[in-house]
């Protein structure tokens, strides 16, 4: 008797709670209704897991289920709204669910890949700001660095040479011309050796390059007084000077052939060392030069072993000699870097070997 009087009593006591909740309700349709529940019997399970709070659900005596609406919008991602005034719930999707989601997605990409497109185009006008800016920069230093280079190269082994640049292609190509008066100067101009001249010229060729770095470089030495050409020259693309021709210093026209085979054959003749070979000369008497940079090749150059180097060089002077019998012939290895010579070979009348290393 008693258990039935608590079940009772609970039945009466949420009978009276719910009438005052759907009382509520009821009261904009100017209507009551007296429901008997059962009550904290029932839960919700969503996804697994146990969702029932303090806001029980009920079953009405129909077996209708009651699911508080907070259930909606804390679980089922809901807005849910009530009007007092009213007495009115609704019930709407939150922004970005749903349909509303995909929408968004898709805006999101093709926000994605107007940036992408707009980053491009932005490195594209940079490139050719930057390439228009090189374009002005050239044609605006163009007399400054003439300037710049008379101050700098206007004197070199106690002869005086006076330098003029002109340019063309918008300054995609440079000329050089630098003037000697042999009239004053010429003993001391004809005890310049080639490596002398390439090193003064490699000097100004170099500041050149610092302000147009894609431009070719190509000039000559020019006597003022007798106004002849002494040496023509011009830039690979490794910035390497290379002397054309040198007409005021009887230079045997063929010199030029055997010049760029040696340089073919022996610039890799250490697989870790790079050379390039230079001939001053003609085929009566010839010297060759071993050049080398040892501020690169330092630690390599010092691996030979002395007879490495006396048969890299008696292999030069035997192609010489096949080339021009006649001919007087004597070869240094030179370093480029500090301008000193690191080895001497030749051979004496009677055909013996003269090697010395310095």
């Amino acid at each position: 008797m008693q258990g039935k009087r608590k079940k009772w009593t609970g039945i009466i006591a949420t009978s009276l709670l719910m009438v005052m909740i759907i009382s509520s309700f009821s009261y904009a349709a100017k209507a009551k209704k007296v429901m008997e529940v059962w009550y904290g019997s029932m839960s919700i399970i969503y996804n697994g897991k146990n969702v029932t709070n303090d806001l029980k659900p009920f079953v009405d005596k129909d077996g209708n289920s009651y699911v508080p609406l907070r259930i909606l919008s804390t679980y089922f991602d809901k807005n849910v709204g009530w009007d007092p005034k009213t007495y009115t719930a609704t019930v709407t999707d939150k922004p970005g669910t749903g349909a509303q989601q995909g929408e968004i997605a898709q805006l999101q990409n093709k926000i994605l890949i107007k940036d992408i497109e707009i980053t491009e185009l932005k490195k594209k006008i940079e490139k050719l700001e930057d390439e228009l800016d090189d374009d002005k920069k050239g044609s605006k230093s163009l007399r400054t660095l003439e300037k710049d280079l008379n101050n700098d190269h206007d004197r070199y082994k106690s002869i005086d040479f006076d330098i003029s640049l002109s340019s063309s292609r918008n300054d995609k190509e440079i000329e050089v011309k630098i003037e000697v008066d042999l009239s004053k100067d010429r003993s001391r101009w004809n005890d310049l050796s080639t490596r002398n001249i390439e090193s003064y010229l490699e000097d100004v060729c170099k500041d050149i390059s610092k302000e147009f770095s894609k431009a070719d470089i190509k000039g000559t030495i020019r006597d003022r007084d007798g106004r002849k050409d002494l040496v023509k020259f011009y830039t690979k693309s490794n910035g390497d000077v290379v002397i054309d021709d040198k007409d005021d210093r009887g230079r045997d026209t063929s010199r030029k052939d055997l010049e760029r085979d040696l340089d073919n054959e022996y610039y890799n003749y250490f697989s870790d060392i790079r050379f390039d070979i230079k001939l001053n000369g003609d085929s009566d008497d010839v010297t060759f030069y071993v050049n080398v940079d040892l501020k690169e090749y330092k630690k390599e150059w010092k691996n030979l072993a002395n007879s490495d180097i006396r048969k890299l060089m008696k292999n030069i002077y035997d192609d010489i000699e096949y080339e021009w019998s006649r001919a007087d012939i004597k070869g240094y290895i030179y370093d480029k870097y500090d301008e000193k010579d690191l080895a001497e070979y030749y051979k004496t009348s009677s055909g013996n070997e003269r090697f010395k290393i310095y």
